[in-house]
């Protein structure tokens, strides 16, 4: 009797637990519209607000994967953001930056240049909520 109440305690534990777990990620959309004659790719960041400096060491130091969202030139493409992460990182008092880099730059320039003349086709910051909301989901380059 002892061993099937600590089985069933166990049990009912281990159903709490994972019921308990689940939780919705609250996420948000944007549709990006490259009206550049570029194929871009982007990535984000956190970051303090006065930090415009780009990362030492290169974004992609494998180069760009398949993984990686490519924006071919005068199109428009769905980019999916998890709105709770950027929500803390505004509470914590940091910015949320969203990069977008010439392709064909990114494979023949070294990360160092790019760095050192910023060479970045657009840079999209979010310091408030409201900032964010202000895109009403679109991000336009250039």
């Amino acid at each position: 009797m002892k061993q099937s109440f600590l089985y069933y305690v166990m049990l009912l534990s281990a159903l709490l637990f994972l019921t308990g777990c689940e939780t919705e990620i609250e996420v948000i959309d944007f549709t990006i519209v490259n009206n550049t004659d570029q194929k871009l790719v982007s990535c984000s960041r956190y970051r303090e607000p006065a930090d415009t400096v780009l990362p030492e060491s290169s974004l992609w130091p494998n180069g760009i994967g398949k993984e990686d969202v490519i924006t071919q030139p005068h199109s428009k493409h769905e980019r999916r953001f998890v709105l709770s992460w950027i929500k803390n990182a505004i509470n914590r008092g940091e910015c949320f930056s969203v990069y977008y880099f010439d392709v064909d730059t990114i494979i023949s320039v070294p990360w160092e240049k790019i760095r050192a003349e910023h060479n970045v086709v657009k840079r999209v910051d979010f310091r408030t909520m409201e900032e964010l909301y202000s895109y009403h989901n679109v991000i336009t380059i250039p």
